[in-house]
């Protein structure tokens, strides 16, 4: 009996982007969420992780399959293969909804920017927060960064190699596969534009005294923080609350150059927990793998 066409028709689709229409492999095809892309199922996943920039949710993927339960990733609005869209809470607030028990939420970056405001907003549905690279929590950035013309023009002209010097310096073997997805997205079509735009909205004055403005909050509030920051970008903000882990010779992807050692400090906190039933229900252990 064949499935409805209609599911049919978004199952291909989703094949097709995940293979960028056929040119690559797809050991993990994604599917469409109201415009976004996502591998695996955010209301049923026990951790959801959200990537930073200049990568998509391919940056995601083996930290996601290292870390035990199960897992979506997804690529932000307007970034990596997802539709238009704003990087906000109400986006993933639509993206959590129908979740029958409070997510571990895994960002980086940028990721962790809004994760930590969604935590802040939503802390009963939060069971723990982990942020890779917090960047509002470090110094502030370059001024240049905002120069969105300039910015899209650098992304644009990146191969992998120029790419991984500057966003992955400490990796020394074969092209990562996260290099190979975020420049395939930064080829779309405007993607370069979409890319510089969101990294410039990011960086602003406002944007990074929202998070940490956030990250207090969620701090007051209770909800188990967990911070893995290389050596190379120290904190610069007060974390006292949370569980801090610097990692020795790493820059601003340890869970890419890193992965081992980043995974085994997140089974940890993601194999072992207990987690908060949302209000009305009991305390539960999370399965593991």
């Amino acid at each position: 009996m064949h499935p409805p066409l209609e599911e049919a028709l978004a199952r291909w689709c989703g094949f097709l982007v995940s293979t960028r229409f056929l040119t690559s492999a797809a050991d993990e095809p994604g599917h469409f969420e109201a415009g976004t892309y996502v591998v695996g199922d955010p209301r049923t996943a026990d951790v959801v992780l959200l990537h930073g920039i200049p990568f998509d949710g391919e940056a995601m993927a083996p930290l996601a399959r290292s870390i035990g339960g199960t897992s979506a990733r997804v690529d932000l609005p307007g970034l990596g293969r997802s539709g238009r869209g704003s990087i906000d809470v109400g986006w993933l607030r639509s993206l959590l909804a129908g979740r029958t028990r409070p997510v571990v939420l895994v960002g980086h970056s940028l990721g962790a920017a809004l994760a930590t405001t969604y935590a802040a907003a939503y802390p009963d549905d939060v069971a723990k927060l982990v942020l890779i690279a917090p960047s509002f929590l470090m110094a502030a950035p370059s001024w240049t960064l905002r120069l969105r013309p300039v910015v899209a023009s650098v992304l644009g002209r990146l191969d992998a190699e120029a790419f991984e010097r500057r966003f992955l310096p400490e990796r020394e073997s074969e092209v990562h596969a996260a290099t190979r997805s975020a420049i395939a997205s930064l080829a779309r079509k405007g993607g370069a534009g979409r890319y510089a735009g969101a990294l410039a909205d990011a960086v602003t004055t406002s944007a990074r005294g929202a998070a940490q403005e956030a990250f207090a909050v969620v701090q007051e509030g209770g909800v188990a923080t967990f911070i893995v920051h290389g050596d190379r970008e120290p904190l610069v903000a007060d974390v006292r609350d949370a569980e801090v882990v610097t990692v020795e010779a790493c820059g601003h992807a340890p869970h890419l150059t890193h992965v081992g050692q980043v995974a085994q400090l997140l089974r940890a906190h993601v194999d072992e927990r207990h987690v908060r039933r949302l209000p009305g229900e009991s305390w539960a252990t999370l399965p593991t793998t």
